[in-house]
C-alpha cells in the first residue's frame, strides 16, 4: 500500500510536469504567454482529474479521451486560436502518450516474461509503465522547447489549413487505433508474438504520423515559398513601376532645365533691349510649358514601397471614379520587414477598394487614408464609402486564389498586424455609408521584440 501511494504521488507529479510543459510550450508558440500562475492552477487541475481516474481504475482508453478533453478546454480558454490548431496540439500530445507507453509496457512484458495482461492487471507495474511514459514526453518536450526551427515549420504548416486539416484526421485515425490496441493489453492471451506485434504496432504508428507530418510541413513549406516568390516579383514590379514614375519625373524636369536656361537667356536679351512685350510673351509661354510637360509626381508617403502601394490604390480610384487622398508618414523605429509592410498595405488597400467598388451610384466615392506617428504608436486610419452591407465586420469579400498577393481580404489584415503586436478596429456609418479601418501598432513590441520570419 505504501509503494503504490508512493507511485500515485509520482503519477501525480508527472502528469503535472507534462500538462505544464506542454501547455507553456504551446503559449510560446503562440506568442499568447500567460502568467505562470495560470498555467500552474490549470496544470494542477487536470493532474488531479486524471490521477483520480487512474487511481479508481477507469478503462485506460476513456482516460485517454479525458486528456484529450481537458487539453482541447484548456487551450480553448487559454488561447484565442482556430479549433483545428487546439484540437492538433491536444491530439499530438495524446498520441504520443499512448504509443510512448504501448513501447514501455511492451518492452517491460519482454523483459520480464510476462503477458501484457499481467503488466496491465498489476497496479504498481501499470503506474510504473505511465510515470516513465510521462518523463520520457516531459524530457522530449523541454527539448524542443529550445529548439526554435520546430517552431517556425509549424507556422508554416498552420498558414495552410487544408494540411492542418490532413494531419488531424490522419492523426484521429492513427489514435482511434492505437486506443483499440490499448484495449487488447487487458485481454488474457499470454502469446509473445501479440506483445511484439503491439510493439511494433506502437512505432509503426509514430513513424507513419511522422512522414506523414513532415511531408505535409513540406508541402506546407513548398507553397509558402512559392507565394513568397510570387510576392517578391509582385513587390519588385511595383518598385520598378515606381521608379520609372520617378525617372519619367526627373527627364521631364531635366529636358524642362535645359529649355529654362534658354528662355532666360532670351528673356534677359529682351528685357536688355528694352521689349518688355516679347519678355513677357516668353514667360507665359514657359509657364503653358511646365503645366502642360512636367508631370506631377504625388507623394502619399516617406517610405518608397507604402507611396507605390498608396500610387496603385490611386490609379484604381481614377477608375472608379473616386476622390483619394492619402498621407501616411511611417516612424523610424517601425522595425518591419518590407514583404510584410507590403502585405500590410496591400491588405488594406484591397478592403478599401473592394468596399468602394461596390458603392451605390448616388453615395460620393472616396479613399481617405491617414498615417501618423509618435513615439509609442503609429496609427493609420483608413475611410472609404460603401453600400452600407455590414455583414461580419470579421470577414470579408473573398477572392477566388488562395495564395494570390491581392486574395488578402480583412482578416489576412487582422493577422498581418497582429504579428507586429498592434490591432485593428473597424466603424462602419450606415447613415452617412462611411466604412473606417484604424490600424494600431506599438512601438514597444518593434523595438523590443521585432518581426521573426
Amino acid at each position: 500500500m505504501y509503494y503504490f501511494s508512493v507511485l500515485t504521488a509520482l503519477c501525480f507529479i508527472s502528469f503535472f510536469c507534462c500538462f505544464y510543459t506542454l501547455i507553456r510550450i504551446f503559449g510560446r508558440f503562440t506568442h499568447n504567454e500567460r502568467p505562470f500562475y495560470f498555467y500552474t492552477l490549470i496544470s494542477l487541475i487536470n493532474s488531479t482529474i486524471i490521477t483520480l481516474s487512474v487511481h479508481l481504475a477507469i478503462r485506460v482508453s476513456i482516460v485517454y479521451l479525458m486528456i484529450l478533453t481537458l487539453l482541447f478546454i484548456d487551450f480553448i480558454i487559454l488561447f484565442k486560436l482556430p479549433y483545428a490548431e487546439q484540437y492538433w496540439c491536444a491530439m499530438h500530445f495524446v498520441l504520443h502518450l499512448i504509443c510512448v507507453r504501448g513501447i514501455v509496457t511492451s518492452l517491460l512484458a519482454l523483459i520480464t516474461r510476462n503477458s501484457l495482461f499481467a503488466i496491465m492487471a498489476s497496479e504498481t507495474q501499470r503506474l510504473v509503465t505511465l510515470i516513465i511514459a510521462l518523463m520520457i514526453l516531459t524530457i522530449g518536450m523541454n527539448i524542443q522547447l529550445r529548439t526554435a526551427k520546430i517552431f517556425e515549420k509549424l507556422k508554416q504548416l498552420f498558414r495552410f489549413k487544408s494540411q492542418l486539416y490532413f494531419i488531424n484526421t490522419i492523426g484521429s485515425v492513427m489514435l482511434a487505433y492505437q486506443l483499440f490496441c490499448t484495449d487488447s493489453f487487458f485481454h488474457s492471451i499470454d502469446f509473445t508474438w501479440l506483445t511484439l506485434m503491439l510493439l511494433f504496432g506502437a512505432l509503426l504508428t509514430l513513424t507513419g504520423y511522422y512522414m506523414v507530418f513532415f511531408q505535409s510541413i513540406r508541402a506546407s513549406v513548398w507553397v509558402h515559398n512559392t507565394w513568397r516568390t510570387e510576392a517578391l516579383e509582385v513587390l519588385l514590379k511595383r518598385q520598378l513601376l515606381h521608379y520609372r514614375s520617378y525617372e519619367q519625373y526627373t527627364t521631364s524636369i531635366r529636358v524642362f532645365k535645359h529649355d529654362y536656361n534658354k528662355i532666360i537667356a532670351s528673356i534677359r536679351s529682351l528685357l536688355r533691349a528694352n521689349e518688355p512685350d516679347k519678355a513677357l510673351c516668353l514667360l507665359e509661354d514657359m509657364d503653358h510649358c511646365l503645366q502642360e510637360n512636367i508631370s506631377v509626381h504625388k507623394q502619399y508617403s516617406d517610405d518608397m514601397l507604402v507611396d507605390a502601394v498608396l500610387h496603385e490604390l490611386a490609379d484604381e480610384c481614377l477608375e472608379l471614379k473616386a476622390d483619394f487622398s492619402a498621407s501616411v508618414t511611417l516612424p523610424i523605429w517601425l522595425n518591419i520587414p518590407q514583404l510584410e509592410l507590403n502585405k500590410l498595405f496591400t491588405s488594406l488597400c484591397q478592403e478599401l477598394s473592394l468596399r468602394c467598388a461596390l458603392t451605390k451610384s448616388d453615395v460620393h466615392r472616396h479613399i481617405k487614408i491617414i498615417g501618423e506617428a509618435n513615439d509609442e504608436w503609429l496609427s493609420i486610419v483608413a475611410e472609404t464609402s460603401f453600400d452600407g452591407a455590414l455583414g461580419d465586420l470579421h470577414q470579408s469579400y473573398k477572392m477566388s486564389d488562395e495564395f494570390n498577393l491581392h486574395s488578402m481580404t480583412l482578416p489576412s489584415l487582422r493577422e498581418v498586424v497582429a504579428l507586429f503586436g498592434g490591432f485593428v478596429n473597424v466603424e462602419a456609418d450606415t447613415v452617412q455609408f462611411i466604412y473606417k479601418v484604424n490600424i494600431h501598432i506599438s512601438s514597444e513590441y518593434t523595438r523590443n521584440k521585432g518581426l521573426v520570419l
